[in-house]
């Protein structure tokens, strides 16, 4: 969970997500795929499109696009939550806007 998404923090966040990808893997033991996953909760709204509720990131080479697996990020911005009701069909929506309440109602 974050204040707000500056962009020391988001390197904080993915130094943290590369460190806990990196020490995974034991000594002696043979290298297979394993999964990462970051799910940063940033109370603000996302600094490159403020219209978005969430951005995920896949580790990729620019210039081929091969992509790095095992390494996923999730940035969720909170912002855009704020307020959602449940409606019967909006589920995950009215979960996550629980983060931004200011009371029980």
């Amino acid at each position: 969970m974050n204040k707000d998404s500056r962009d020391s923090i988001l390197i904080k966040n993915h130094s943290y997500l590369f460190r806990l990808a990196g020490s995974n893997f034991k000594e002696g033991e043979l290298y297979k795929k394993k999964e990462v996953l970051q799910i940063s909760f940033n109370n603000s709204l996302c600094p490159i499109n403020r219209r978005a509720f969430t951005l995920t990131y896949d580790f990729r080479d620019i210039e081929y696009g091969s992509v790095i697996e095992g390494i996923k990020d999730y940035e969720v911005y909170l912002h855009k939550f704020k307020g959602i009701r449940y409606n019967g069909s909006n589920k995950d929506a009215m979960l996550i806007s629980l983060f931004t309440a200011e009371s029980y109602e």
